[in-house]
């Protein structure tokens, strides 16, 4: 019912502070949702690293909507299907970067995970509603 497990260097000394010969580790679960959407990435304290891309997948989970971030650079390619193919990734970068972190339209699709494409995610325990909680997506399902 803990929040994780402290590991600790067994050639460290014991110190009564944070230092670096100590680890927590924290137990994580996994699940499979479908991809229904995604938002557009937005400024961010940290930069504007993933404005104009996918800023999150859009996934139902048992009902239950999610967003989920962890997407590598190369997953959050996304163009626009109404566009010739040179012109489909400008027009879906243009897009998001004139609304950032809003849901982007229909006809919008990732180039690496599509609409409807299963996938893994983690996360850490459950709230009281069944609702995964700090999801983030894993990977993709490539055995089906």
């Amino acid at each position: 019912g803990g929040e994780g497990i402290i590991l600790r260097n067994p050639d460290s000394t014991w110190q009564a502070e944070r230092c670096h010969t100590l680890l927590k580790v924290k137990g994580e679960d996994d699940a499979e949702a479908t991809v229904i959407g995604y938002t557009a990435g937005k400024l961010t304290a940290l930069g504007s690293k993933h404005l104009g891309r996918i800023g999150a997948l859009i996934i139902d989970f048992k009902g239950h909507r999610m967003e989920l971030a962890g997407l590598n650079d190369e997953e959050r390619v996304l163009i626009d299907t109404r566009t010739e193919q040179d012109g489909a990734l400008k027009a879906a970068f243009d897009w998001a970067v004139d609304h950032p972190g809003q849901e982007v339209p229909k006809h919008f699709e990732s180039v690496s995970i599509p609409k409807g494409t299963l996938i893994t995610f983690k996360y850490r325990g459950l709230s009281r509603d069944g609702i995964p909680q700090e999801a983030k997506y894993w990977r993709k399902r490539e055995d089906l």
